[in-house]
């Protein structure tokens, strides 16, 4: 999906990526990616791993995907770590090209 919108995509190791699936380059921009496919919803561990991460990637900013939804826990910590979260509500959004930050 961030490919079909335009940015250049790299993947990390499966062992070792210190909780970055993803680095998505936007211009001079290098964001910080985890993806979490869940049924339940994802919590404050992954923007933990996903703001740790970030810096070990020499990356600016972080975002964490999920099919499902995030606990208002990890949204609360995702916020006051400028982590941008995209999921079932705000996936439409993020496909389209339309979400900014989270809501």
């Amino acid at each position: 999906m961030f490919q079909n919108l335009g940015y250049a995509v790299e993947g990390t190791p499966v062992s070792g990526d210190q909780g970055v699936d993803l680095i998505v380059i936007a211009g001079e921009l290098r964001i910080a990616v985890q993806v979490k496919g869940y049924y339940n919803s994802v919590s404050n561990s992954a923007i933990q791993e996903v703001v740790a991460g970030m810096r070990f990637h020499s990356c600016v900013a972080t975002c964490v995907v999920t099919n499902s939804r995030f606990t208002k826990s990890a949204l609360e910590l995702a916020a006051s770590n400028d982590c941008l979260c995209i999921e079932e509500a705000n996936f439409e959004d993020f496909v389209f090209g339309r979400l900014v930050r989270n809501t």
